[in-house]
């Protein structure tokens, strides 16, 4: 088979720009990598070189959530020459919720659906997406689950956990329950006596609500590293759900990445009762799902805590689950079909 020649551009991320994107490296960088040794010759360039690029040394230009002028022109050059684009989506991202730091433009959104016309595939990570493409580009679509890369050496580095993780991306998807969760945690943090650890992007809306050791933000090529090494107790995955129309359109859009996150280091975690994870976190067995209200999180907190069986089955459970279901090898084989078919 000869291998096809495909070029990325890359980008920061649009919620903390100093770092590079994780959507691009959980979903394209990393699946492709695994192809460079079977089908593909992969080139990564960043967005100022795009000037440079003759599109004919190329097969497929492979996007995700680009939307500026520069690439649209490239898109546009590689359709011109009969090449195929790709674009990767994982978000409802026109549609971000009102006190998201990522809000686009009117004119990004009007960039980003030229780029999604021209490409010959639309790649979503799940179907709740698909429902918001208008049909002529439904036609075009296909659904790649996110895969993430399962590491038992990470799994086995967890030894004598402790303290609580909270892993935020960017500002929290919460309208009615934000109050109330801070509350909840406030209360948790100080009858354990410790501080929660908290990765986030942004702290802003954390500040003085409840105990917290601010451990940075997390560039996905090393997180999982610094996580496994950390080894901590469990962690906690709080997203609006029905009781929050404003976020519920958006959020279940999402793709659940927090669960193959913890679940791929073996860290027991409490989800929201959010159908991103109901579909896949199996309640008691590979995750603790609750409403959301401060006595269901009180009682999964305290619980989880307590409880180190309990801990110790969602352990297990959750990577073996995350290995089985999600490794990235699943995803790399449906991308390599998208590819070449």
């Amino acid at each position: 088979m000869k291998k096809a020649r495909v070029l990325t551009v890359l980008r920061n991320s649009y919620v903390d720009p100093l770092n590079p994107s994780r959507s691009l490296f959980e979903r394209v960088l990393e699946p492709l990598s695994l192809l460079e040794d079977d089908c593909i010759e992969h080139r990564q360039i960043a967005e100022s070189a795009v000037s440079e690029v003759n599109v004919h040394n190329y097969d497929i230009l492979y996007l995700s959530r680009h939307k500026t002028e520069t690439i649209r022109r490239l898109a546009e050059g590689f359709i011109a020459a009969g090449k195929q684009v790709i674009y990767d989506l994982d978000d409802l991202v026109t549609q971000f919720p009102r006190n998201n730091i990522a809000n686009w433009s009117s004119k990004d959104i009007s960039t980003f659906h030229n780029i999604l016309t021209l490409s010959t595939t639309i790649v979503l990570a799940n179907d709740s997406i698909l429902s918001h493409l208008p049909e002529e580009l439904q036609k075009k679509a296909i659904v790649i689950p996110t895969g993430i890369r399962v590491n038992e050496d990470l799994f086995l580095m967890r030894k004598d956990p402790k303290g609580v993780v909270f892993v935020n991306g960017d500002n929290l998807k919460f309208g009615f329950f934000k109050k109330a969760l801070f509350e909840t945690l406030r209360s948790f943090s100080e009858e354990i006596g410790e501080p929660i650890s908290v990765y986030a992007d942004t702290e802003v809306e954390f500040a003085g609500e409840f105990p917290y050791i601010s451990k940075g933000t997390f560039p996905s090529c090393d997180f999982r590293k610094i996580l496994a090494a950390e080894s901590y107790k469990f962690g906690i995955s709080p997203l609006a759900s029905t009781e929050d129309p404003a976020f519920y359109e958006f959020n279940v859009c999402k793709s659940p990445v927090k669960y193959l996150l913890y679940g791929s280091l073996g860290i027991p975690c409490i989800y929201s009762n959010n159908p991103i994870y109901t579909s896949v976190v199996e309640n008691e067995v590979t995750g603790l799902i609750v409403a959301n209200t401060i006595d269901a999180w009180t009682g999964a907190l305290r619980r989880l805590s307590h409880d180190s069986d309990l801990r110790e089955k969602i352990s297990k459970n959750s990577f073996e689950s995350v290995y089985r279901n999600f490794n990235l090898e699943t995803m790399s084989n449906k991308i390599k079909h998208a590819i070449f078919v």
